[in-house]
């Protein structure tokens, strides 16, 4: 998947759990393909872990972005 580069680096460790790792996935793919409002609005309510890895992730989409 094209959103997988913009994971950060900790979901890879092994202590992560895979279920985790895909919920970001699934965060991030919300927020570049049908807005980032609407994927703020499902991630709330999920572990701050996720919420976390999910904020990482879209820093990095906006740096990615800036040039």
């Amino acid at each position: 998947m094209e959103y997988e580069a913009y994971l950060p680096e900790y979901l890879g460790r092994e202590e992560v759990a895979p279920e985790t790792r895909a919920e970001v996935v699934e965060l991030v793919t919300l927020a570049l393909q049908k807005g980032l409002g609407r994927a703020l609005r499902a991630s709330r309510g999920r572990d701050p872990f996720v919420q976390d890895a999910f904020h990482d992730a879209l820093v990095r989409i906006m740096k990615s972005k800036q040039g």
